[in-house]
């Protein structure tokens, strides 16, 4: 089976792409500033030392990553 990883483009490319694309963006660089500011990130005993990325359409990090998160007060 033939593949075209370059066929997936949810919001367009070139002068026709989707507006609302950069807003997407904020808002996401947005929600992580806001779970950044409220809680802590910690290591965990499943925690790996170095990181595996799975080359796919997304960037994923094979077996997932695993934290711990706390409430800052």
């Amino acid at each position: 089976m033939d593949f075209n990883f370059s066929a997936y483009f949810p919001f367009g490319q070139g002068p026709r792409q989707c507006l609302g694309k950069n807003f997407v963006r904020v808002e996401g660089k947005c929600i992580l500033a806001n779970i950044i500011r409220s809680f802590r990130i910690h290591e965990c005993e499943k925690t790996i030392e170095k990181l595996d990325w799975e080359v796919e359409v997304t960037g994923k990090i094979k077996g997932g990553l695993h934290v711990k998160v706390s409430r800052r007060e």
